[in-house]
């Protein structure tokens, strides 16, 4: 029974450190876009990419694209995103492709001259699932070809200075109080 009050009181006066970092997640080595406040005469927002290099709790600094270096205060940016990689897109270039070449293949098919079986269903349906197949290779092929890169945005995170848990007057139960900075 004398063991609570001691202990509370021992978790009472230690101070936890929170990480001071203002992106959670995101790591030194992370291929980021930030887009920043120009505090030019105009005013406007430049968006660039490159690789984060360090995070700190008022400023990241990050690895641009032309090779430059720089060390940004938070203040200064407006949007901060992730790389999630590169995506293809295959399937979609298959289905746009297919759909495309069966209605050129049955708009073919259906105008075939020179044969008995012009325009009859059979060499309509045919031809349709022929056309599908080689605009399905076709699209694949393209689809293949294009990629996006995606990006997540990321918020910034309040810095945590110090978190510690604090006892309640009675003695019957502990809160936690934190300290932000802002």
């Amino acid at each position: 029974m004398l063991l609570w009050p001691v202990l509370i009181l021992l978790i009472s006066t230690t101070t936890l450190h929170a990480q001071q970092t203002p992106f959670g997640f995101v790591r030194p080595g992370d291929r980021v876009r930030v887009r920043l406040w120009d505090a030019g005469e105009h005013a406007a927002a430049i968006t660039r990419t490159g690789v984060l290099a360090t995070s700190r709790a008022d400023s990241i600094s990050v690895h641009w694209e032309n090779g430059e270096r720089t060390t940004l205060a938070l203040s200064r940016i407006a949007r901060f995103e992730v790389s999630d990689g590169q995506q293809r897109f295959v399937a979609r270039g298959m289905g746009y492709g297919f759909l495309g070449g069966a209605l050129a293949g049955a708009v073919i098919g259906s105008r075939e001259e020179g044969s008995d079986y012009v325009g009859t269903p059979t060499v309509t349906a045919i031809s349709a699932v022929a056309g599908g197949f080689a605009g399905a290779i076709i699209g694949g092929a393209a689809g293949a070809l294009v990629r996006q890169e995606r990006w997540s945005p990321v918020r910034k995170e309040l810095p945590l200075r110090r978190m510690r848990l604090v006892p309640s007057l009675d003695g019957r139960s502990v809160g936690l109080l934190g300290h932000v900075r802002f």
